[in-house]
């Protein structure tokens, strides 16, 4: 069977420019007119194609026949005879280019003729419009982009709840963070961390949702006040548009529990709902069932390596109807169950998508199963034009187009997703009709290559047609036919002689400087047919003697042969050098050589250097380095001939010892090691005396000194005492609802220094069962005494609860809140020059009295505080007077003045300033 007919398609768009196929993919709704039938708000989907640069166009309610071109015709709706009804088949398919239609609009025409329509039929689509309000995706599955408050858009956690207690959970963003480890084979460089953590005395579940937490009650298995919602009044950030009906939801997760992977209670959970135009909240309550479409569920434990996990989870369509879809709300948790788990549970999660199944489950032609592999029918056994196809596919809301395409003897099946706009939103199948084939062709070869042989025939030699019949692999023959033509030849010779100094012109080349004997040579053309014209020559050269002289220039003392000759090259000069020989051909060979000899020129340097020092030859620096002999060459050409004038360096470089400093710096009590020696970190301070001494690799003294910093760190314990009733603060958080027992409660809070060290603080909480009664009390001792209260002896300054041994009235704690501080003591240097007999006097001592030298004297005082103040003056006591001023004299002897006043010691600097005993500035 052999049908010719023909397709003419023009597409003409609104808006010609340079568009992507994701900018054009989509839905757009229109006026679809096909001949004088026109059908109003049609709509047209735009399908991703073949390649980057196509779409696929699908037109619902019309049919065409096809050429090759095409990508898929369907359900032509053809009679009996093979004609086609134009405008009764069910959608027409076809592949264009991308920049045919604008991102927001469509408009074209086509203009068709078949077999049996010879009049063209023009099909225009005007006004065409993208529908733009059709999400069929999870937003931001990848979690990729800029995080706000600790959230990636589309996704929200405790930072953004709703509710009574939103403020009280919304410092809780490090249960939703983002992570940069990510799932094998990621195209992103992003996930979502999920961490629950200890709250008071419970676990609270780290979660995401994609529409809005809600926090209404401190209860954490309270499901009225705790729950994810998503509410189409609400902030649009908190709600996910959606309308398509997905088959299942497929995402990426590695959940690391902090207990064993295989206990039954350590599994995570998510859940998607598809919902009406209706708020919605997950866990359900009331009424809000009524707005679920379906929903896709799933508890799952971790790996037995807690690594990377794929899960897919089915949805079921248990609800509304599918069609009034309008959002999704996701949420993930890192236990099934609220307020459950373990503080420290983790819960990675990667590309979460919708999957919308669009493959053939069953497919009959003519009531004959039809099965495929790579989208081709494993059978093509079927020989007709007409057919009757039944088809089911694997979708929820798969579309599936059946159709023949009557050139090419082709059923199509095209099955598209219900998130079409998507790449790789839709399958296409096809079975090959059984038909015969004609295959016509021709052969031209010149006769030197008979016979002519191929895949189809072998060994022919006469000009003629041949016909071959084969079974094709469509059910029918496959006539073959060669058309063979045979091409004439040419071959054109010329003979020449010349003498071997003679030279020959023969088709443009030149033969010259030839020895004696027979050359031939052969130039091959072809026909304008193509085949050989051949032209051949025999040329013969006659011998002569000849004389050849030759040149050679060379550098002295350099190595130099000619003709297998050893040349002498000591002294500089012009010489000539002869080889007389009888040629291969007995006439008379000389060779003359006239070799020139040109000087060369060297010069030796020697030094040593330390492996610490530099040395200058040259222009060039040699420094840094290691020992050892080196040798440096710096080569020169003559102005004559360009032979060498070489420069020598040999540079001996010797060993030095030499020290080496390191710095550490640690923690106090922290493990430190260095140069395989345990470091001893119990004080705090500088220490320099580290070191460890090595020969270096040239046998040289090493010596390593390491100055080690070891950074104090804190532990400040605080002891308190209250009543069960009690609600007690402590550093910022609330403790209460604590039962009384005898062992006391222990909080932490771990700060770091300004070093990076640990400063914790530590409470030892006991609870009683009687109501506690406090008081406060507050001592003083100067530093190096003690104090004592309710039996402790107390050497340091403390702060803090004490229980007191009697009950008080109510047979409970009597507790004293203690202040105890230690009063500094003070020693006050002062230094004095005075002449020898000079009338000085300092606190009351003659200072006139004293020898010559160094001198050392004390004076206590006691503080406001009644705690001991020692001043203690060096004196040095000079024989003859400086020569100087008075005002100088006198201001060098008063450096520092003490005044006792009322009892009380100040101290007057030189520059007229007053300090008390403390050390604060009076004036």
């Amino acid at each position: 069977m052999k049908k010719i007919f023909t397709l003419i398609c023009i597409l003409t768009a609104l808006q010609v420019s340079a568009v992507t196929v994701s900018d054009v993919a989509g839905v757009f709704r229109g006026t679809l007119n096909v001949g004088s039938q026109s059908y109003a708000n049609k709509e047209i989907y735009v399908l991703p194609g073949t390649t980057n640069s196509t779409v696929t166009l699908v037109l619902p309610g019309v049919g065409f026949s096809s050429q090759s071109s095409d990508l898929v015709l369907t359900n032509m709706g053809l009679s009996s005879s093979g004609n086609l009804s134009v405008g009764s088949a069910a959608a027409y398919v076809q592949e264009i280019s991308a920049s045919s239609l604008a991102a927001s609009s469509a408009s074209f025409t086509m203009s068709v003729v078949t077999p049996s329509q010879t009049t063209p039929v023009t099909v225009t689509f005007t006004g065409g419009t993208k529908v733009s309000d059709k999400n069929y995706a999870i937003t931001n599955g990848g979690f990729e982009g800029s995080w706000t408050n600790n959230e990636p858009n589309g996704w929200h956690s405790f930072g953004s709840a709703a509710g009574t207690y939103a403020s009280t959970v919304s410092g809780n963003t490090d249960q939703f963070t983002k992570s940069t480890e990510v799932r094998p084979g990621a195209t992103g460089s992003q996930s979502a961390l999920l961490q629950s953590k200890k709250v008071l005395i419970a676990t609270a579940n780290g979660n995401c949702t994609s529409g809005r937490i809600n926090a209404g009650s401190m209860s954490a298995t309270d499901a009225s006040g705790n729950y994810s919602f998503s509410d189409p009044s609400s902030d649009a950030k908190y709600k996910t548009p959606f309308v398509g009906n997905p088959d299942s939801l497929v995402f990426w997760a590695k959940y690391v529990p902090k207990g064993s992977y295989s206990d039954s209670g350590n599994k995570a959970r998510v859940r998607s709902v598809v919902t009406t135009n209706a708020r919605y909240q997950d866990p359900e309550s009331g009424s809000y069932g009524n707005a679920r479409i379906a929903e896709a569920t799933l508890n799952f434990s971790a790996t037995s390596s807690k690594g990377w996990q794929r899960l897919a989870v089915p949805f079921d369509y248990n609800g509304a109807d599918r069609t009034s879809a309008a959002y999704v709300l996701t949420t993930f948790s890192t236990n099934q169950t609220a307020g459950k788990g373990s503080a420290g549970d983790q819960v990675y999660l990667d590309d979460i998508e919708m999957i919308y199944n669009h493959a053939l489950s069953t497919f009959k032609l003519n009531n004959q199963s039809i099965s495929f592999t790579n989208g081709k029918a494993a059978s093509t056994q079927i020989y007709s034009d007409e057919y009757a196809a039944a088809v089911t596919s694997n979708g929820k809301a798969a579309k599936s187009f059946v159709g023949y395409d009557i050139m090419n003897h082709q059923v199509h099946v095209y099955v598209v997703a219900d998130n079409y706009s998507q790449a790789g939103g839709y399958n296409a199948y096809s079975v090959q009709m059984a038909y015969n084939t004609e295959y016509d062709y021709s052969a031209s070869l010149c006769k030197s290559e008979l016979p002519y042989s191929d895949e189809n025939f072998q060994n022919l030699t006469e000009a003629k047609a041949y016909e071959r019949r084969i079974p094709n692999d469509h059910g029918g023959d496959s006539i073959i036919t060669l058309t063979l033509n045979i091409l004439p030849e040419y071959t054109f010779e010329t003979t020449a002689s010349i003498n071997m100094n003679e030279s020959y012109e023969w088709r443009g080349n030149t033969y010259e400087n030839l020895v004696p004997g027979e050359y031939d040579d052969i130039e091959e053309l072809k026909t304008v047919a193509g085949c050989d014209s051949i032209y051949k020559l025999k040329l013969i050269v006659n011998a002569i003697p000849y004389e050849f002289n030759e040149v050679q220039t060379v550098c002295q003392n350099e190595a130099a042969t000619w003709r297998d000759k050893t040349l002498t090259t000591t002294e500089a000069g012009t010489f000539t050098v002869k080889d007389e020989l009888k040629s291969i051909y007995d006439t008379d060979s000389t060779y003359i050589l006239t070799l020139t000899i040109l000087p060369t020129y060297k010069f030796e340097t020697t030094a040593s250097i330390n492996m610490d020092e530099s040395y200058e030859w040259r222009g060039n620096t040699y420094e840094n380095l290691v020992p050892g002999i080196y040798n440096y060459t710096d080569e020169l050409t003559t102005v004559l001939g360009g032979c060498d004038s070489i420069y020598t360096l040999t540079l001996t470089v010797n060993a030095i010892p030499y020290a080496v400093s390191e710095e550490l710096t640690v923690c106090q009590n922290e493990e430190a090691t260095w140069h395989g020696q345990t470091l001893t970190t119990t004080e705090v301070g500088t220490f320099t005396n580290v070191k460890d001494e090595l020969k270096s690799i040239y046998d040289t003294d090493s010596i390593v000194t390491l100055t080690l910093t070891v950074l104090p760190t804190f532990e400040i314990v605080e002891t308190q005492i209250h009543y069960q009733a009690d609600v007690v603060t402590w550093r910022g958080k609330e403790i209460k609802d604590l039962e009384a027992r005898q062992e006391p409660y222990l909080y932490y809070d771990s700060l770091l220094t300004v070093s990076g060290c640990d400063s914790v603080y530590v409470l030892q909480l006991t609870i009683t069962s009687t109501p506690v009664t406090y008081g406060d009390y507050s001592a003083a001792f100067c530093e190096g005494d003690k104090v004592e209260f309710a039996g402790t002896v107390y050497t340091e300054a403390f702060e803090g609860e004490v229980r007191i041994d009697e009950p008080n009235i109510y047979g409970g704690d009597s507790i004293v809140r203690l202040h105890i501080t230690v009063l500094p003591v003070y020693t006050i240097d002062e230094y004095k020059t005075i002449i020898i007999g000079e009338d000085v006097e300092w606190e009351g001592w003659p200072l006139s009295i004293m020898p010559l030298g160094e001198n050392t004297l004390y004076a206590y005082y006691s503080t406001e505080a009644d705690c001991d103040s020692t001043l203690i003056l060096h004196l040095t006591v000079e024989a003859k007077p400086v020569p100087t001023d008075n005002a100088a004299t006198s201001q060098r002897q008063q450096k520092v003045c003490k005044q006792l006043i009322n009892g009380q010691l100040f101290i007057i600097k030189p520059d007229d300033t007053i300090y008390d005993i403390l050390g604060n500035k009076i004036k």
